[in-house]
């Protein structure tokens, strides 16, 4: 059976880490009957100082379908990670070994013991997670920019092989990796979504005049929640905003709750916290319409769920989801043109039942539609068995 060494920040039972998490999770519960996972992590959440409770560090343990092992930020320092890999690779033998995101601490680190000769000689597969589009790029993009010339020049990028989630993924890694990389197109896993019967009750009634939208994602520049705030000020009818998500960067949070505090009566906006992973779908259920300005996405976990859910969309046309409008499904709409996005406010806040309910079928079926043309799981799997085979890059 094929073995797969995945090093990932974050891992269960942490939260934070979005749609990486997300995805890993879905791959590992998905797949994990056909290959064999293990995940080296960091023993506690993003951002968190304190370790998980209840976890034992330095040893594998069972969680779900993988082995994981969890270290310190000691353990995981540069040259500690060098004699960690070594052993873990020496007691697992992994086929290849799974980096994901680029700007990572240990996808970094792995990138600089690589090019130093000091990695183990396995092949290696990194997912850029969406962090090469245009959008992600433009957050603190001078300490990008230098970061992603410097490990090209030195060659940190030779010899790896990438996975893009998307078309859209596969041109941005093109545009900034120069080094013509072979990239193999392997759709992200989503999570598990229930039979089309049974959905429709769930979903709130729609009475027109009004509208619940939702906002279910990190809270940071590159998810552009500020973007919403800022149409809703001109918006007639009543609209409440809910929304959920870890504050990942505070004082845009505080560039929010300005915002907030200005919104007319008619508006409502209501921060609700972050939302556990398995708590996504059925918090989704009790909205309208999802929301998402986003400066770009390789998949969006949180927009394939709402769709699942019979929940159509407002979203930007940074995420591989184009067309919605012309699929009934929602809107996916350019930043730059504020009115485009107030429209679709307010067609949704004038809609009725009827009219909602055709809208709400559609986005369920898209999501069906997409599971099906995408043989995911298929691509998946062959994805890791290739490096089985033998006949792919190990060297920097």
């Amino acid at each position: 059976m094929t073995k797969v060494l995945i090093l990932i920040d974050h891992y269960l039972p942490g939260s934070k880490y979005g749609g990486t998490l997300r995805t890993i999770c879905s791959l590992v519960e998905t797949l994990g009957d056909h290959l064999e996972f293990w995940v080296l992590t960091h023993d506690r959440d993003l951002a968190e100082p304190e370790r998980y409770r209840r976890i034992e560090t330095g040893r594998w343990s069972q969680v779900g379908k993988a082995k994981v092992y969890y270290a310190s930020p000691e353990q995981l320092s540069l040259f500690r990670l060098k004699s960690l890999l070594e052993n873990l690779c020496a007691d697992i033998l992994p086929d290849v070994i799974f980096l994901n995101g680029i700007f990572g601490k240990l996808t970094i680190r792995s990138l600089m013991l690589r090019r130093l000769g000091l990695f183990p000689a396995v092949p290696v597969l990194i997912s850029a997670r969406g962090q090469l589009s245009f959008g992600s790029l433009q957050m603190k993009p001078t300490k990008k920019r230098a970061f992603l010339q410097l490990t090209t020049r030195l060659g940190c990028y030779r010899g790896l092989n990438w996975q893009a989630a998307s078309a859209l993924e596969l041109a941005d890694i093109k545009r900034v990796i120069g080094e013509r990389p072979t990239i193999y197109l392997s759709p992200n896993i989503p999570a598990h979504i229930a039979p089309l019967n049974g959905d429709a009750s769930a979903r709130p009634k729609k009475i027109d005049g009004k509208v619940r939208l939702v906002y279910l994602s990190r809270i940071s520049p590159v998810k552009n929640l500020a973007h919403t705030l800022k149409v809703l000020r001109n918006i007639s009818g009543t609209v409440e905003l809910d929304i959920y998500g870890h504050l990942d960067d505070r004082e845009y949070w505080r560039q929010c709750e300005n915002l907030i505090a200005k919104l007319p009566a008619n508006i409502q906006a209501n921060y609700r916290g972050p939302v556990e992973l398995q708590a996504v779908p059925n918090t989704l259920s009790g909205y309208h319409f999802f929301v998402l300005p986003t400066l770009g996405e390789n998949f969006g976990h949180a927009i394939f769920e709402a769709l699942a859910k019979g929940c159509p969309l407002m979203i930007s046309d940074k995420t591989p989801w184009r067309e919605l409008e012309q699929k009934g499904a929602g809107w996916d709409l350019p930043l730059d043109n504020e009115s485009a996005w107030q429209h679709a406010i307010e067609k949704a806040i004038a809609m009725d039942q009827p009219t909602y309910d055709v809208m709400s079928l559609a986005a369920r079926q898209l999501s069906l539609d997409w599971l099906s043309q995408m043989n995911t799981i298929e691509q998946n799997h062959a994805l890791f068995t290739r490096f089985a085979m033998g006949g792919v890059h190990s060297h920097a």
